[in-house]
């Protein structure tokens, strides 16, 4: 017979794991710098700045790169800390984790 485990199951291993600051972090990062970019957007576009004023959104693409780039090392930490998760729960559940404690309220 199979061990159903539910999903509150798996968020609760991730964000008990020693490596999940990292991945909160990296969220932090990546969610962080997709904002800085599509409101810097929608800001040039709607008072029609121009072309030269994209480079604002652009600058936000480095905060993006190191936030994938940590997101992969905070994941293969995970991995290696809860073994007996798939891996592609560990990726979901660190995910779900992260998105939740970035928008709950302080």
């Amino acid at each position: 017979m199979w061990a159903l485990t539910t999903d509150s199951d798996y968020l609760g291993q991730v964000r008990r794991a020693g490596s999940y600051p990292q991945a909160l972090r990296a969220g932090r990062l990546y969610f962080g710098g997709l904002l800085w970019m599509m409101g810097s957007a929608f800001v040039v576009s709607c008072a029609g700045w121009g072309l030269p004023f994209f480079w604002l959104s652009a600058a936000a693409i480095p905060f993006i790169v190191v936030g994938v780039l940590a997101a992969r090392k905070a994941w293969s930490r995970l991995e290696r800390e809860l073994p007996g998760m798939p891996q592609r729960e560990v990726r979901s559940a660190s995910i779900l984790a992260t998105l939740q404690d970035l928008l709950r309220r302080r």
